[in-house]
């Protein structure tokens, strides 16, 4: 129930990768074709610290074997946790923001029934990032999730969203910011070319390592274990 990009977008993505090199039965191409719709999805919901994470696994997961048995896991988890939500009581949150974003109309169910039109209404436009401020709404939007899945939302057309954990008891708030999203989308398209270029050779990298990586010796010599 504690929604942490750093774990459910990083560290899912570069050991997953990993995993994936080293055993060779995941069609990894469907697994990317997911990572680069979940970046769209995270944009989409303006957590852009989410889909900076998603990148981020992938361009670590690049850099190869080498990187991965030296770098310093403990201090990168706290590096990438600064780009997680940053979840407070409801009594620390903005009263105004907190009367305006219309908390009552949560549901408790996830996929509740809205019917077709509530979908529509609740899909088109795609990304809010495309409309003019004039279209988008002052009033903030809200969401309900616990990261991976998202209970409840009514963002269309917000340039701010009211973000509740799964108890509903914490919240963060998340604003608009067009200049990173085109960070963002820039970033993406370049490492999606680098992605078809360096894959197979990385992943044959990470095969070859598997052995050295999973050793008692190594292990040992990593952890300073006499």
């Amino acid at each position: 129930g504690r929604p942490r990009a750093s774990v459910d977008c990083y560290q899912y993505v570069r050991n997953f990768l990993v995993m994936a090199a080293c055993d060779g039965f995941v069609n990894t191409e469907l697994f990317m074709t997911r990572v680069w719709r979940n970046v769209m999805l995270r944009r989409r919901e303006l957590e852009y610290g989410a889909a900076e994470l998603l990148l981020q696994g992938v361009e670590d997961y690049l850099r190869g074997p080498e990187w991965l048995m030296e770098v310093d896991g403990s201090a990168l988890m706290r590096k990438n946790a600064q780009l997680n939500d940053k979840f407070v009581p409801l009594s620390e949150v903005d009263p105004e923001l907190l009367d305006s974003a219309d908390l009552d109309a949560i549901h408790p169910e996830p996929h509740h029934a809205i019917g077709i039109a509530g979908k529509l209404r609740k899909s088109i436009p795609y990304d809010k990032h495309l409309l003019p401020d004039a279209l988008l709404r002052k009033a903030p939007g809200h969401m309900q999730t616990t990261g991976p899945c998202v209970y409840d939302n009514d963002t269309v057309a917000r340039k701010t969203v009211l973000v509740l954990d799964v108890t509903g008891e914490k919240a963060a708030v998340r604003r608009m910011d067009r200049e990173r999203n085109r960070r963002i989308i820039e970033r993406e398209r370049t490492l999606k070319r680098r992605w078809q270029l360096e894959h197979e050779k990385v992943a044959a990298a990470y095969a070859d390592a598997f052995p050295k990586m999973t050793s008692e010796a190594w292990w040992r010599g990593h952890l300073g274990m006499k």
